[in-house]
């Protein structure tokens, strides 16, 4: 329950300064591209039935970034 209170209050905050200070969304938002962009590149490949989505994601991601990503899991087992 108190988890649901914070993330609440964050929102709320979110939202008014939205309404008040625009600038500083788009400072906090600038702030977390990196790390949307990467939950957005690389979640569909993890979390969602893949044999789906699995052709969709691979698309976008470079072949590289694939072999890191490999060598990353395979060193973790």
């Amino acid at each position: 329950m108190l988890v649901s209170y914070r993330w609440f209050c964050i929102f709320s905050v979110l939202i008014i300064l939205d309404y008040v200070v625009p600038s500083v969304v788009v400072a906090f938002e600038k702030f977390f591209e990196l790390g949307i962009i990467f939950i957005q590149r690389w979640l569909p490949l993890f979390y969602v039935p893949y044999l789906v989505v699995l052709p969709l994601s691979l698309k976008d991601i470079p072949a590289s970034s694939v072999i890191k990503i490999c060598f990353i899991v395979g060193i973790d087992y």
